[in-house]
């Protein structure tokens, strides 16, 4: 039996905290120098019209000549949509001809380039389809890098990734999974071998991961709420709803 969802919601990020949001990171590959929060003020260009993620290269000061610098998206399981697309916000405010801004998508393999700007761009949406990319490990990597100058800066902001659950792809349990709701173990009552044993939230946010060929999955750790189990077997994919007490 085929289950239909609509247009859903994936993630969001606004960026109003004045600190890093949960679930996101940041990465200096080169400097001293990371991403701030609390203000959408930009370097050198118009400001957002709220908070933001935002690399201000030139307050880094001059000394810091060689900043580059990565903000990523939590990782997300996509292997049950049947597509996808992501918009955020952004801002690339160059130094004559310095500076840039990336942004990637984790195929499951490699980083696949979404955007390159290295030139003064004033808040801008951007819209990508990233259905061509959907994978267990789903994940979005912005990368500042300042051209090994003192340059301005750039920023993120308003970040939505949302898609439409497959309806050919993922289904619903043809197996018993029990007790539901649950406060401890959850058994998936089969003869064959589960393999790629997933716990996602609501978001499809990828809770914890369980080994191939093992039935039984550990609740116990989990607050109460809806939990997915995802798995595959028989050449398909599955979905289990699951109710945590």
């Amino acid at each position: 039996m085929a289950i239909t969802y609509g247009n859903a919601q994936i993630q969001t990020q606004d960026f109003e905290a004045s600190t890093l949001p949960a679930d996101w990171t940041t990465n200096i590959v080169s400097g001293s120098v990371d991403w701030s929060f609390g203000s959408g003020t930009m370097p050198g260009g118009a400001a957002f019209s709220s908070n933001a993620a935002i690399f201000d290269d030139d307050a880094a000061g001059s000394s810091e000549l060689n900043n580059t610098v990565q903000l990523l998206s939590p990782v997300v399981d996509l292997t049950g949509y049947a597509d996808a697309s992501l918009t955020f916000e952004y801002s690339m405010q160059a130094y004559i001809t310095s500076g840039s801004l990336t942004v990637e998508a984790w195929n499951g393999t490699t980083w696949v380039q979404l955007l390159y700007v290295n030139s003064d761009t004033d808040p801008t949406v951007g819209v990508y389809d990233v259905t061509p990319y959907l994978n267990s490990a789903f994940q979005v990597r912005f990368t500042y890098e300042d051209g090994a100058d003192w340059a301005w800066g750039a920023g993120v902001d308003n970040f939505a990734l949302t898609g439409t659950l497959s309806t050919n792809s993922y289904l619903l349990s043809k197996y018993n999974v029990s007790p539901n709701p649950t406060s401890d173990i959850v058994t998936i009552n089969t003869n064959t071998e589960l393999t790629n044993i997933l716990v996602t939230d609501v978001n499809g946010k990828i809770i914890k991961k369980v080994a191939n060929g093992n039935n039984k999955v550990d609740f116990s750790n989990l607050d109460s709420g809806v939990y997915f189990i995802t798995y595959d077997t028989d050449d398909k994919h599955y979905l289990s709803k699951i109710v945590r007490k």
